[in-house]
């Protein structure tokens, strides 16, 4: 696979309130998601027509043909991954992941907010730190040096559920430290925070890896059906073809700042 690539008491300058997107995280109810499959299929196979090519190897082309639909961008069928969006069949997966979320964030006031991303970085020996938002990368990398470098410091206890074979994993999965983050795939704020991490798991060369983790926030309408095609996406084209496709997915909803050149404005 590919690389694709603080502690607790010290986050105030990055809280929640202009760094992840507030709601309260519950245990779901069965996902039904009712998703009008014509509605929006054909935006899940297309999004991503019109981006610039990316590898995960760092290296981009700003002469690489556009691809015609995300789907295809990432090597999986579109008539496959058509039925298998329509058949619902990863909704117990995303549902997993939500009733993961909850049990990770339990111990966080509702009064704070509760919301997207939410991250928790875990040593082999177990101690953990999290990550409460879309922190810039040199906040992340003092969270992670802080647990690398100081196997004695203290750790908060946290509700996280281990790593399982159904886990979406970014890089060396026997690195000294791995982030699981829980976010959105319609978050701006995660779509940050997913810049950061991929830098991140690059920089640190094999001592980094990243898990992913789904939790769709109800206003986002379109971030239920999003996780359940990435599922797809996995399913056919393996965790390489679904970490590309959330790239293409997130790239979208990255605010986009407008950078004034006098040269062309």
């Amino acid at each position: 696979m590919e690389n694709k690539e603080h502690t607790h008491g010290n986050h105030d300058h990055e809280k929640k309130e202009t760094h992840h997107e507030k709601q309260a995280v519950k245990p779901s109810e069965k996902s039904s998601a009712n998703i009008p499959a014509a509605i929006v299929i054909g935006a899940l196979i297309l999004g991503g027509a019109f981006y610039l090519s990316k590898t995960r190897t760092g290296t981009s082309s700003n002469t690489t043909q556009k691809p015609s639909s995300a789907v295809a961008s990432v090597g999986v069928n579109e008539g496959q991954f058509k039925a298998c969006f329509e058949s619902n069949k990863h909704a117990d997966k995303v549902k997993k992941d939500i009733d993961s979320a909850a049990r990770a964030t339990a111990h966080i006031p509702a009064s704070e907010g509760r919301g997207t991303p939410y991250s928790v970085a875990i040593t082999k020996d177990g101690r953990k730190a999290e990550i409460a938002g879309a922190y810039p990368i040199e906040a992340t990398k003092g969270i992670i040096d802080g647990l690398l470098n100081n196997p004695g410091q203290n750790q908060i206890e946290i509700n996280i559920d281990p790593i399982s074979p159904e886990d979406h994993v970014y890089g060396n999965k026997d690195a000294e430290l791995i982030v699981i983050e829980y976010s959105d795939l319609e978050c701006p704020f995660c779509a940050r925070f997913h810049q950061v991490m991929t830098q991140i798991v690059k920089d640190y060369n094999g001592r980094v890896a990243w898990v992913y983790r789904h939790l769709p926030l109800a206003m986002h309408e379109n971030a239920e059906p999003k996780a359940l095609a990435s599922e797809c996406i996995a399913e056919l084209g393996g965790n390489d073809a679904f970490w590309k496709y959330i790239d293409v997915l997130l790239e979208e909803v990255v605010p986009k700042k407008k950078i004034y050149d006098p040269l062309k404005n």
